[in-house]
């Protein structure tokens, strides 16, 4: 902005001013030093407020922002005037240590204007990787005039562009912003010299926030202590409070909570939801004890976790704890974990048909049928438009992300092993399968026949003995292979089989099928879910079912709720996660394919069928809107619940004499 012979005239300006006070003096100054940069400074200013207009992390309210007018500006030192006293300050540059930073931790920074530093504390301080949006924050802390120089003399963007950057203006700001329910605390707070005025700040907000989840917990306490009989008497009346905890942090799960959450309300129940705002926020136990003791639920809905994993003083007994299961992870296959429910847990499961899921030794009692369902109010027959007939409509639809083979087995054997030899053995066992699946049409279902299949390849081919260390990392190559490579492998097989058998009018949506040239002419790109996808599947003829796994998938439902006809994968019905049988009836609401020969055959036979195609279809939504939508679902758990602990209450109950 300035050479050191102007900066050094601009001193001895400022001296001469402060000496003699002449007011003509200083328009003198701001005439020499400021005008020949006032429209960068404005540009700046600009740009940068039309930067925050939409911004999230960012509290100016309330603080009164000073005309700030920059003179100077170096490595060192910044020298600026304030229009309301004509006064001339400077701000240095103090050292700085970014070194010192931990990586991935919340980070605080107090005052700092060199956007250099504060890009260089940042990136010293940002985690190494993200999932989703789950950033840490980095706090940047400012006096109103402060951040009035910010905005004039630094372009904002690069640290806007992070999704980590929070800033905060003024002390009220700054308390404000710590007091919100799910606010990170910064691990360190740097600033010029001492920056214990800000420091200061937040452990006083942290010794009040302990405080209050002290006063929760004895709220909670005192609420739910000997009242389990008014908890009862709601769930037996149908209207029970249900606190739905989830996180922003998944994908799907996020939606079944929402979508079970609502249907909750249509049933004439109270609820709460408990997620986070935004990537830079967390569910902590302070904030989940404020909202018990706020709302005091009847019950907790969560997915894939139990009582036993949270506080205990946040969920005393004589709450109802609910948990949907619908992800196999090793605490849920734990078979310690039924001993650690207690009677008042209950478990919604979506794996109805899984054996081994019932040898784990969850009591059956406490069990609910619970496959994924679908939302009507999303997924229903829509008014189309000629435009959406056109981009839509196909005779056969396929809707699946996982198309890419290699980049599957590429990426999970890169964390099996580091080992050259190794992952070149175990990248031939996920060829040698595709290759089987592709040629022969050799299709594996369970655990066993991977292994079985992995055991046989690796005696035939290389003729090793297997160490304890490599026994474990082939047990994890059998598991990946089951759930995710034979899913993408699966799904590449029904697209070639279908293309080469002459069908033209396929439509492949999903993000991995615009990688490979021979489905160019199918390939539609990522498919929003929602009602976009609803009406995907509704301008479809035919919609299959591509899971290897569970036929019963939410795609199914929505598909039938949509008005479609569904054909379903054959799974041999042991090896079925979620059995779609148990709900419909093969031929009479539901047509499956068993294999290449028998896709092809009933694909053809029902695009030549248009009534018979038509019929299937509303049956199946039939079935769907009566048994597999969230209404339905939140119907049966209530009832469940309020029948089993109306069934307690009655053998409690004393016999008359």
């Amino acid at each position: 902005m300035s050479t050191n012979l102007e900066k050094t005239e601009l001193m001895t300006d400022i001296e001469t001013y402060k000496a003699s006070g002449d007011g003509n003096l200083w328009d003198s100054i701001l005439e020499k030093y400021l005008v020949p940069f006032q429209g960068t400074q404005d540009d700046c200013f600009k740009s940068n407020q039309k930067l925050l207009k939409n911004y999230p992390f960012y509290s100016v309210n309330g603080e009164a922002m000073p005309e700030v007018l920059p003179l100077c500006q170096d490595e060192q030192e910044i020298i600026y005037t304030l229009v309301g006293d004509r006064s001339f300050y400077h701000l240095r540059r103090w050292p700085l240590n970014p070194a010192s930073l931990k990586k991935g931790a919340p980070v605080a920074i107090s005052s700092r204007l060199w956007l250099k530093d504060l890009e260089e504390c940042e990136r010293r301080s940002a985690p190494d990787n993200v999932f989703m949006d789950a950033y840490t924050p980095f706090y940047l802390f400012y006096k109103p005039e402060e951040w009035a120089l910010l905005l004039r003399l630094f372009d904002l963007k690069p640290l806007i562009d992070s999704n980590r950057a929070v800033f905060l203006v003024g002390t009220e700001n700054i308390k404000k912003f710590f007091q919100e329910n799910g606010a990170v605390f910064p691990e360190s707070v740097i600033g010029e010299v001492n920056p214990c005025e800000h420091l200061n700040l937040i452990q006083e907000v942290y010794k009040d926030k302990v405080q209050q989840f002290e006063t929760d917990i004895q709220e909670i306490k005192g609420y739910y202590s000997g009242n389990s009989a008014e908890i009862d008497r709601h769930f037996e009346e149908g209207k029970p409070k249900i606190l739905f905890i989830t996180s922003r942090f998944t994908t799907a799960l996020q939606y079944h909570t929402r979508d079970s959450m609502l249907a909750a309300q249509r049933l004439g129940c109270e609820t709460a939801l408990l997620i986070e705002p935004d990537g830079l926020h967390r569910v902590d136990n302070a904030w989940e004890a404020r909202i018990v003791a706020e709302f005091k639920p009847d019950a907790v809905y969560i997915l894939d976790h139990f009582r036993y994993e949270r506080d205990p003083k946040l969920y005393p007994e004589e709450i109802i704890f609910i948990t949907w299961l619908q992800d196999l992870m090793a605490h849920i296959t734990d078979i310690s974990t039924p001993k650690k429910l207690n009677k008042r847990d209950f478990i919604m499961n979506f794996f109805i048909t899984l054996k081994s899921f019932f040898e784990i030794g969850y009591k059956k009692e406490q069990i609910i049928e619970a496959p994924v369902p679908a939302n009507p109010y999303i997924y229903h027959p829509h008014e189309l438009s000629e435009d959406e007939w056109r981009k839509y409509g196909a005779d056969i639809c396929l809707v699946c992300h996982a198309a890419d083979v290699d980049a599957c087995m590429r990426e999970m054997t890169d964390r099996f092993s580091s080992n050259p030899e190794t992952q070149s053995i175990i990248i031939e066992l996920y060829r040698e399968y595709y290759r089987l699946a592709r040629y022969k049409e050799v299709m594996y279902y369970s655990e066993a026949e991977f292994q079985s299949y992995v055991d046989k390849s690796l005696r035939r081919k290389y003729n090793i003995e297997l160490s304890d260390a490599s026994k474990t990392i082939i047990a994890e190559v059998v598991k990946h292979m089951k759930v995710f490579y034979a899913y993408t492998v699966f799904h590449r097989l029904v697209a070639d089989w279908l293309i080469g058998a002459g069908f033209k009018n396929i439509k492949l949506w999903g993000r991995d099928w615009v990688k490979f040239p021979e489905y160019k002419s199918y390939a539609m790109g990522p498919a929003q879910n929602g009602e976009t996808l609803s009406k995907i599947y509704q301008a479809s003829k035919i919609v299959l079912g591509l899971n290897p796994g569970a036929t019963g998938a939410a795609r199914s439902w929505e598909s039938m709720l949509s008005g479609t006809f569904y054909m379903s994968n054959y799974i041999p019905p042991e090896e079925d996660a979620s059995d779609i049988r148990k709900i419909l009836k093969v031929g009479e609401n539901l047509v499956m394919f068993y294999n290449k020969k028998d896709l092809i055959k009933k694909v053809k036979y029902y695009l030549e069928h248009d009534e018979e195609r038509r019929e299937m279809a509303r049956r199946g939504r039939e079935v769907a809107l009566q048994k597999m939508t969230y209404d339905a679902l939140m119907k049966r758990v209530i009832g469940f619940i309020g029948d089993k602990l109306k069934e307690r209450r009655e053998e409690r109950a004393p016999i008359d004499s």
